[in-house]
């Protein structure tokens, strides 16, 4: 998602700010390496990253906007300071950071219950059924189609017994796989 995110909007910035973007294209690629890392779980604040990059973002286009100008660093940090403060700019930037907060939060809280679902299937397929568990599974399901009673069940309490006994690990996983997958 993070990949196709950026490559779409690697294309769209290149196609409309064609060298602009290209020679600050940089500062983007930081901020989608910083989100897939936040993705991966590292411990980031996202509100500090956003308010450096839209600090950098604004520090960038004063400077295109003003190119028959030089300035230092100093200065830049000021103009800077001073752009974001006016109330339209931090109520838009606040409006994406919001959004796109949300939504990398959310998929980030995908991405972990995904991983703990491959974690307990990873246990689930280690778990064996001890073979004797097979034969009385076999010999409780077909039993009495061996001896030509096709409409005959086995005994209920018969079932639970070989389940009870035979599908205890799997069993006691249930609650929790439940609640994982409800």
């Amino acid at each position: 998602i993070i990949n196709g995110s950026a490559k779409d909007l690697h294309e769209l910035f290149f196609k409309t700010y064609n060298t602009y973007y290209s020679s600050n294209s940089e500062m983007f690629a930081n901020l989608y390496n910083t989100l897939r890392l936040y993705l991966r779980g590292d411990n980031i604040n996202l509100v500090k990253v956003f308010d450096k990059f839209f600090m950098e973002l604004v520090k960038k286009l004063f400077t295109l906007t003003n190119a028959s100008y030089k300035f230092d660093d100093k200065y830049l940090e000021c103009a800077g300071k001073q752009i974001t403060s006016v109330q339209n700019f931090s109520q838009n930037t606040y409006s994406i950071f919001n959004l796109i907060k949300r939504s990398i939060v959310t998929t980030r809280v995908f991405i972990q219950a995904l991983n703990v679902g491959k974690e307990v299937l990873a246990l689930l397929s280690q778990l064996e059924v001890p073979a004797t568990c097979a034969e009385t599974f076999t010999r409780m399901s077909t039993c009495s189609y061996c001896a030509g009673l096709l409409n005959v069940r086995p005994c209920h309490q018969y079932c639970l017994n070989v389940m009870a006994t035979c599908y205890a690990p799997y069993y006691a996983m249930h609650d929790n796989w439940v609640t994982f997958i409800g």
